[in-house]
C-alpha cells in the first residue's frame, strides 16, 4: 500500500459528563484527527487525543510526534504486516501518535483479512455488547430506563460518598433491575487497603460482576485480589502491555479493563487478546472518551475478544464545530461492525 496523503488537524471535543479526578475537574479533549488516503483513493480515519490526567502528554508533542509519522509514511510503500508496521513505527512515537496511525492502518488491512499477519489467531464476531454508565441522584428512573434499552451492565462510580449510603444505592438498584443487571462498581482507587478488607465482603451478596480498581497501588490491589469475595478488575493501574502480560499469570486476576488509546499499540492489544483468550482471562475494552472516530477501531478489537461479556464502548465525546454522525451505534446495547471501517466523509474535505 502507497499511502498518497497523510493529513491532520487540530480538534477539540465536549466529554459528555465532566470527568471528576483527583487533579481536577474536565470537560473537554483535545487532539488530532489523522487520515491516510492509498493510491486507490481509500481515506481512512484515526484520532490523537490525550485523557487528561491520565496522560501526560502534551498537544504539542503529539503534533511533533504527528510531524515524524508523516515523514516516515507520506509516499511510502507499506506492507500491512506486523514486522513492517513494528519497524515503521518506533519506540520514539508517543502513545497517542501510534493510537491513531495503527488505527488506520488497521482498517485498511482489515478489510484484507486474509492477506496479513496481523490478526492471526483471532476470530472476530459481528457485533459487540456495551456496558451502561448510571449516575445522578435518581438511579431507580435510570436504571429502569436502561433495561428498556436491553442493558444488562451498568457502571457505576463509588468512593465518593458514606458507604453506607452507596450500599443503600446498590441495594436499589438490585431492587428496581429485579437482579436483571450485572453491576461494575469503580473506585477508582479511593478507598484504603483497610475500607475495602471491610466494604467488599458487605457487597457480596449482591449481583456483582466485579469492582474495578478498588484501592490504589499495585501491591495493595494484589493483596486485595487474593482475599476479595468480589472479582478485582484492573484499569489504570496499568501503565503498558508489558505489565498486563505479566498479570495474566496472576491467578486471582480475572478482568483486566484495557484502554488502548493510553497504551498506545493496537497490534500489541490484539497480542495480549490472544493471550487473554488462552489464559481464560477477560479483557473488557474501554475507551478513553473518544470521539466516534476513535471508537471504531476500539469496537473491532473488542469483537476479537472470546467471550460476550459488555465492553465499555458506549459514550463518545463531540468534536467541537463538527456534526459527525456516529456510524456505529449503540443500539439495543450492542455495537454493529457491520459499517466498519467507516469513511467518515464528512471528514474527507477538512
Amino acid at each position: 500500500m502507497i499511502v498518497k496523503d497523510f493529513r491532520y488537524f487540530p480538534f477539540t471535543s465536549k466529554l459528555p459528563s465532566p470527568l471528576i479526578t483527583t487533579k481536577g475537574v474536565f470537560s473537554k479533549k483535545k487532539g488530532f484527527i489523522v487520515s491516510m488516503t492509498n493510491e486507490e483513493e481509500k481515506t481512512f480515519f484515526g484520532e490523537a487525543a490525550p485523557l487528561p490526567p491520565f496522560s501526560e502528554e502534551t498537544i504539542g508533542e503529539i503534533e511533533a510526534g504527528l510531524k515524524v509519522a508523516r515523514e516516515k509514511i507520506l509516499a511510502k510503500s507499506i506492507l500491512l504486516d506486523r514486522k513492517s508496521i513494528e519497524e515503521l513505527l518506533d519506540d520514539d512515537i508517543s502513545n497517542s501518535v501510534r493510537f491513531a496511525v495503527e488505527s488506520i492502518l488497521i482498517q485498511f488491512a482489515s478489510k484484507k483479512k486474509n492477506e496479513t499477519d496481523l490478526f492471526n489467531g483471532l476470530t472476530f464476531s459481528e457485533s459487540v455488547n456495551v456496558n451502561a454508565v448510571a449516575s445522578g441522584d435518581n438511579l431507580a428512573d435510570t436504571v429502569k430506563a436502561l433495561l428498556r434499552q436491553g442493558f444488562n451492565a451498568i457502571k457505576i462510580k463509588i468512593g465518593t460518598k458514606d458507604f453506607e449510603e452507596e450500599l443503600r444505592i446498590i441495594q436499589n438498584i438490585e431492587e428496581t433491575s429485579e437482579g436483571k443487571i450485572q453491576l461494575r462498581l469503580d473506585v477508582n482507587g479511593k478507598w484504603s487497603l483497610t475500607e475495602a478488607k471491610e466494604y467488599l465482603p458487605r457487597l457480596g451478596g449482591f449481583n456483582i460482576q466485579y469492582i474495578e480498581e478498588p484501592v490504589s497501588g499495585m501491591n495493595a490491589l494484589l493483596e486485595l485480589a487474593e482475599c476479595s469475595p468480589i472479582p478485582i478488575a484492573i484499569d489504570e493501574s496499568l501503565s503498558n502491555y508489558d505489565d498486563a502480560f505479566e498479570l495474566l499469570e496472576n491467578k486471582h486476576l480475572k478482568y483486566f479493563v484495557i484502554k488502548p488509546a493510553r497504551f498506545g499499540g493496537l497490534i500489541k492489544l490484539f497480542d495480549f487478546i490472544k493471550a487473554a483468550n488462552n489464559a481464560n482471562k477477560f479483557i473488557v475494552i474501554s475507551s478513553s472518551l473518544e470521539t466516534s472516530v476513535g471508537k471504531g477501531v476500539l469496537a473491532f478489537a473488542a469483537s476479537a475478544v472470546a467471550h460476550d461479556l459488555a465492553h465499555g464502548l458506549g459514550i463518545v465525546s463531540e468534536i467541537d464545530g463538527l456534526n459527525i454522525e456516529d456510524p456505529l451505534p449503540v443500539k439495543q446495547a450492542k455495537i454493529s461492525l457491520e459499517n466498519f471501517p467507516a469513511t467518515f466523509e464528512d471528514l474527507r474535505n477538512r
